[in-house]
């Protein structure tokens, strides 16, 4: 960030609103360009770790699944990565199959603060380490699944896709 705001003639702080799109106190359009120029140039890129510290936010999320070779689970962490992404995020993929006990081994992620919430696949709200996390009121959202004492979830409504299965092969001409 010094060394664009030394090569665009400008003060740090300038460069950083410029990158970060902060209009509060706005910079003219010549020296913004000017700015974005340099740090094309530079092959600038703002340093997350820092970033994470001003902003409380690591732009993360986890994925717990239950075996990551499955490849159903690999298509739903497709759909969760695409999604991440378009928000500027990422998407970090735990295998919560991993055999030793119900500890699922993702509650270090929560604790350390290296993400902002977490999707889980694999757990109720029985499982210790799923209550922890839901009473600590860290965003958790169960998936394929419902449990008291977890407010998110997305479940898969698998009657209205049989139905629709059934009706696109009827509508094939298929009769058996």
């Amino acid at each position: 960030l010094k060394d664009v705001a030394r090569r665009a003639g400008v003060d740090a702080s300038t460069v950083s609103r410029v990158l970060r799109g902060d209009d509060r106190k706005p910079a003219k359009h010549e020296t913004r360009e000017r700015i974005l120029q340099v740090a094309r140039e530079m092959g600038y890129r703002a340093n997350g770790v820092a970033r994470s510290l001003r902003t409380r936010r690591t732009e993360a999320i986890a994925l717990v699944v239950p075996d990551v070779a499955n490849p159903g689970f690999a298509e739903i962490f497709k759909g969760v990565q695409a999604a991440t992404a378009a928000a500027g995020w990422q998407v970090i993929l735990v295998d919560g199959g991993i055999p030793g006990g119900s500890d699922l081994g993702w509650d270090r992620l929560v604790l350390e603060g290296r993400i902002d919430g977490v999707l889980v696949m694999v757990a109720s709200i029985r499982d210790p380490v799923v209550r922890r996390v839901a009473r600590g009121g860290f965003p958790l959202v169960l998936v394929n699944r419902r449990s008291n004492g977890v407010a998110g979830s997305v479940v898969m409504n698998d009657g209205r896709g049989a139905e629709l299965a059934v009706a696109h092969l009827a509508g094939l001409g298929h009769r058996r």
